[in-house]
């Protein structure tokens, strides 16, 4: 029911499998995940943008792992867990986040079923 709502960086189809969304590419060990697993790149697809114009960016990633963390926000507790697993999250690019994970962890998959738009709650 949420799809024409929100969308997230990646969905899923009836049979389970993991499909790039506002992602670019599903990440995969050797193609954006680091051998050990500790660290996961995701790139955001261009030209994609909010209802008001503004770009989809790096910016809405971190923000909406900030909300994730906050637990006044009331987000499903999957997708609690999924960010609680992040170690480190660093924005290296308008379109690009690197996320450190202590070990091989493929809960990013589920850490952001929905983005939300940084530029308009301003941080809040």
């Amino acid at each position: 029911l949420l799809r024409p709502v929100v969308e997230g960086l990646f969905s899923f189809d009836r049979e389970g499998r993991v499909q790039a969304w506002l992602a670019e590419s599903v990440p995969l060990v050797g193609q954006g995940v680091s051998d050990d697993g500790k660290v996961v790149i995701l790139r955001l697809r261009q030209g994609v943008a909010w209802e008001d114009g503004h770009a989809v960016t790096a910016e809405d990633v971190r923000f909406t792992h900030a909300v994730a963390l906050n637990p006044a926000n009331p987000l499903p507790p999957d997708v609690i867990a999924a960010n609680a697993a992040i170690r480190s999250l660093d924005v290296l690019d308008t379109y690009t986040v690197r996320l450190g994970y202590d070990g091989l962890d493929y809960s990013y998959l589920r850490a952001f079923p929905q983005l939300f738009p940084a530029h308009l709650f301003n941080g809040q």
